[in-house]
């Protein structure tokens, strides 16, 4: 093969799929960009939906309360079984009080993929601080069990207070 033909092949090749290729990243970029308004910036923490996994042997009501308006945002949890139930979040929630139980009491296991597990008994209140309140909360009962939810956010800018109810059986569910 001789250099013309080489160079020929280059030329076309650089000129007919990678500048193509690279225009088409630099606008797809640009679109996204665009279209989340381009406010994030270095070190800024940026909501998203949480989901939270409740694993229980008997009829539970359980509650969730969740602060907005500040950051750190503020995550409460509890439940009224007779025994323990296994509640999973998001690993980077930090555990910030107790109430109704002692702190050994609660068995934590190992965080895996992103979720770290923690065996709550009734009456016992979890309150956590999340580095951005959650845009959405999706919580999942892999029980065979009905689970009672009552959602509480709490909106601090506007002083605000919305609360809903749902029922969960062997499936998850979007609550906001």
């Amino acid at each position: 093969m001789e250099l013309s033909q080489l160079t020929y092949y280059t030329e076309a090749l650089m000129n007919r799929i990678l500048l193509p290729l690279a225009l088409t990243a630099i606008v797809g970029t640009m679109m996204v960009a665009f279209a989340t308004g381009g406010q994030r910036m270095r070190g800024q923490v940026v909501p998203q939906s949480a989901t939270i996994a409740v694993e229980h042997k008997k009829p539970l009501r359980f509650w969730l309360t969740v602060s907005e308006g500040t950051a750190p945002a503020v995550v409460e949890l509890s439940h009224d079984g007779k025994g323990k139930a296994g509640i999973s979040v998001p690993s980077d929630w930090k555990l910030r009080e107790v109430r109704g139980a002692a702190l050994k009491d609660i068995a934590i296991d190992t965080p895996t993929f992103g979720f770290t597990r923690r065996a709550v008994p009734g009456g016992a209140t979890l309150s956590f601080t999340v580095p951005a309140a959650p845009d959405g909360v999706i919580l999942y009962n892999p029980s065979e069990v009905q689970l009672e939810v009552r959602l509480k956010r709490i909106h601090l800018h506007p002083d605000s207070v919305q609360t809903d109810a749902f029922l969960i059986k062997e499936a998850q569910k979007r609550l906001y």
